[in-house]
């Protein structure tokens, strides 16, 4: 199996896929962040009513982002065990990142059901809405610890793979962190938006990685069977 192949894949889609919700949140002017905190009942259930149909349009994308960006990783960790990385390093990522995605949907899932029930007249609660920020924020976290794993697993030998093998230890961590935990919603919007960037550009970033090798695989094959 060509892993690199479908590592490129399936990243390439993640990043397409966030860019298509990113466009939908532009037009619109919500995303689904806006209900990943912690609010007032009634303001939560405004919104939720106001920006029902782009939400359920996001939501559907996000559903179909999660399946791509634990699939690419997937690939991506196979990839790096070929090239000797730690398979235990790689075997914690993939345990993360599957446990994320399956708090992700429960996310998207949850954020649903009160949109519906919002439409039939039923509000939040306290407690709904609180369960919904610790999950988002458990889900983001788990994220930054597995990339900050994969970081380590790398053997970097280009200077774009040394690069990126920094930003993930050094740069998505802790940029992530301070979105929960700074004083000040515009403070943290900035970040947001900057977390948002870093992980558009990482799925990009992997697929042009892994593409690379993919073609050089299929190179060495042909030279292998003209030989």
């Amino acid at each position: 199996m060509n892993n690199a192949k479908y590592a490129s894949w399936f990243s390439f889609a993640a990043g397409t896929l966030l860019i298509t919700m990113l466009a939908i949140s532009l037009k619109a002017g919500v995303t689904q962040q806006e209900f990943e905190f912690v609010k007032p009942a009634a303001v939560y259930r405004d919104g939720l009513l106001h920006f029902a149909t782009p939400l359920r349009m996001i939501l559907s994308f996000d559903n179909l982002f999660i399946v791509a960006y634990v699939l690419g990783t997937f690939f991506f960790c196979r990839v790096l065990r070929e090239a000797n990385s730690d398979g235990s390093l790689l075997k914690a990522t993939l345990t993360m990142v599957i446990s994320g995605g399956l708090l992700d949907l429960a996310e998207n899932l949850h954020i649903l059901a009160m949109l519906s029930g919002a439409e039939q007249g039923i509000l939040p609660t306290d407690n709904q809405i609180v369960l919904q920020a610790t999950c988002s924020a458990v889900k983001w976290h788990l994220a930054y610890a597995a990339f900050l794993v994969i970081g380590v697993a790398m053997r970097p030998r280009s200077g774009v793979e040394k690069l990126f093998a920094f930003s993930l230890i050094a740069l998505q961590m802790p940029i992530g962190i301070l979105v929960y935990t700074v004083s000040g919603k515009e403070l943290s919007q900035v970040l947001q938006v900057a977390r948002y960037a870093n992980l558009l550009a990482g799925f990009f970033l992997i697929a042009w990685l892994t593409g690379r090798m993919s073609a050089r695989q299929k190179l060495r094959f042909k030279d292998q069977s003209n030989g």
